[in-house]
């Protein structure tokens, strides 16, 4: 047997798997966004005025740009 394989440990078997059915059991909150992905919980701030006032202009410009070269 190989002394590095023997040193090898095996971690994902410990680990929590997440489901969709487990997010029913977080409180409602506007202020954190839970989302699962392959099985690992990630909770998020939600974005903030300044983040949406961004994404608006983003998105004007944007509109502007595709009528001005149609």
């Amino acid at each position: 047997m190989n002394s590095e394989r023997s040193n090898i440990t095996q971690t994902t078997s410990n680990q929590i798997r997440w489901t969709s059915a487990d997010l029913e059991l977080f409180p409602d909150s506007e202020w954190k966004r839970y989302e699962i992905v392959d099985g690992e919980l990630f909770v998020t701030h939600a974005p903030h005025l300044g983040h949406q006032d961004s994404g608006g202009h983003i998105y004007k410009q944007q509109q502007k740009f595709i009528t001005e070269f149609q």
